[in-house]
């Protein structure tokens, strides 16, 4: 059978179901089938026909080269249908692993029993030394911060201060703060923003450090207090919006 012959065989059968679909005046009682599914099953075969015929032609003699290819092109459509269902999985499993791979890299975690993730619940992966590093945001621009429990505010350096906007040389540095090198002070402000990926805190009160008194920002109380709970599980810092 030539091409034009499966071509003509292909435009009858549209005809052919066309006119039983108006006989049958109701093709899903009588099937069992929606009538819209039934027009693509049968489009769709039509379709599938021409395309068949024309590779046929193509092909013709060359059967090894049109079974490698048609393997190839299955094979290819079979990976793209199951990296489509499985997506949710591939995405956390991508973030965990690059969460591993730098650790502070907020990680958005999967609801219970659905597809998505949920933006109120974040883990970050400690580091080898234990410490949590965080990836934070302060006023839209990006600051390396330290999790800790044991500051009572968020505390910015000199340089993260005048990254995130602030002006230093208008404040005044009267709130003491202890360190391990003793007693330092400190200038209260607040920022207008503080995001952990997709938890983010307005009004966030904060401290400022004098220039070489602290080596990194800290993510303290004054933005973990604000959440509905925080905890370490395993190595990771689970923060709960």
């Amino acid at each position: 059978m030539n091409h034009n012959t499966l071509t003509w065989f292909a435009c009858g059968l549209l005809v052919v179901s066309a006119i039983v679909f108006m006989l049958m005046g109701n093709p899903e009682r009588a099937l069992g089938i929606a009538d819209t599914e039934l027009a693509r099953l049968v489009s769709g075969t039509a379709l599938l026909i021409v395309i068949g015929s024309s590779l046929g032609m193509g092909y013709r003699g060359q059967g090894s080269l049109a079974l490698k290819q048609a393997v190839i092109w299955l094979g290819t459509a079979l990976f793209l249908i199951v990296g489509y269902s499985y997506r949710a999985e591939f995405k956390t499993a991508g973030l965990r692993v690059w969460g591993e791979l730098v650790p502070g890299t907020p990680i958005a975690l999967r609801q219970p029993d659905t597809d998505q993730t949920n933006s109120g619940v974040v883990a970050i992966t400690a580091e080898r030394g234990g410490q949590f590093s965080v990836s934070a945001t302060v006023n839209g621009t990006y600051v390396e911060m330290i999790a800790d429990t044991g500051a009572t505010q968020v505390v910015l350096t000199d340089f993260d201060a005048r990254r995130v906007g602030i002006n230093t040389s208008e404040l005044t540095y009267t709130v003491p703060v202890r360190t391990a090198n003793g007693t330092t002070h400190t200038a209260a402000v607040r920022l207008d923003d503080v995001s952990v990926g997709a938890i983010s805190i307005s009004r966030v009160p904060a401290l400022i450090a004098r220039p070489d008194d602290l080596g990194t920002s800290l993510l303290g109380m004054s933005f973990l207090g604000s959440l509905s709970s925080f905890e370490i599980r395993g190595d990771q810092l689970i923060l709960k919006r």
